[in-house]
């Protein structure tokens, strides 16, 4: 028969997995995507009020403050796996 050298495919539950793990991984990298665009509009955006400010003390102000990075840290898969046995 010409279906049965399809390996993992011949079956339409394997297909229907398969299918669901590379959505996954579009949406994934689709969010991944969307992330990055609002990394560098922020970016952009603070280097044009930074240019915008006029006083020393403005500008010291925007130095002192925390970066998004220095207030939530990225987590790493150790701790994300840590974290879902613990609950």
């Amino acid at each position: 028969m010409g279906w049965y050298d399809r390996g993992e495919t011949a079956e339409a539950k394997r297909r229907a997995e398969l299918r669901k793990v590379v959505q996954t991984r579009l949406e994934a990298r689709a969010k991944l995507a969307k992330l990055e665009v609002e990394r560098h509009e922020v970016s952009v955006l603070e280097k044009l009020a930074a240019r915008a400010l006029e006083s020393t003390e403005a500008r010291a102000f925007l130095e002192a403050t925390p970066t998004a990075s220095e207030l939530m840290p990225a987590v790493t898969l150790a701790e994300l796996e840590e974290g879902s046995q613990d609950g």
